[in-house]
């Protein structure tokens, strides 16, 4: 993916394109090949089994992408805020993680990730899983054709690459613009 769309100074937009290509990628090839045994009238039930775990890694990586997006910003409006000390901010950051991270821990009692309040965890997994639902969004838009999603991508940087001034730079914003939602 990097050889075909990289936005310069966009290392978030890039690895978590990346990341979507790969976990989207996964689940359209594991549906080719069981369809094409499918169509053989074979029972296919290893090509179903991986088709179904590639699902499964795909739905919970677009979930904890929402819940480390969602964990990151309210993390960042907490140490953002002037009104608490360093000692404040600290304190509460603990129920901030505990509050973003308790429902996807019921869910996934096994998660090895994201077990205590760690920025630099939350800072490396914000970098792979930033808004990877715009990504997604847009590739349904597109009838899941990856020609027309990365058409899309490749529209993103000529965008940025074209601009004059700093408004058009956020690849995210430029992303958002073209789904047809802001967040």
């Amino acid at each position: 993916v990097h050889s075909t769309v990289w936005i310069q100074g966009g290392v978030a937009f890039n690895e978590s394109l990346a990341n979507f290509v790969g976990s989207e990628g996964a689940v359209s090839f594991f549906l080719d090949r069981f369809e094409a045994c499918r169509g053989k009238g074979d029972p296919c039930e290893l090509e179903a089994q991986q088709l179904a775990a590639a699902k499964r890694e795909y739905a919970f990586q677009l979930e904890l992408a929402e819940a480390v997006d969602a964990l990151y910003n309210r993390l960042d409006q907490l140490y953002q805020d002037p009104a608490l000390s360093s000692d404040e901010k600290i304190a509460r950051r603990v129920d901030v993680f505990a509050a973003a991270m308790t429902p996807l821990r019921a869910k996934y009692p096994s998660l090895q990730i994201l077990k205590e309040v760690n920025n630099a965890d939350i800072i490396q997994l914000k970098l792979y899983l930033s808004k990877l639902w715009l990504f997604h969004e847009l590739f349904v838009q597109r009838d899941r054709n990856w020609g027309a999603f990365m058409g899309a991508m490749r529209e993103i940087q000529k965008r940025i690459d074209s601009a004059e001034d700093g408004s058009a730079k956020d690849p995210f914003i430029i992303l958002q613009d073209i789904v047809g939602t802001h967040s």
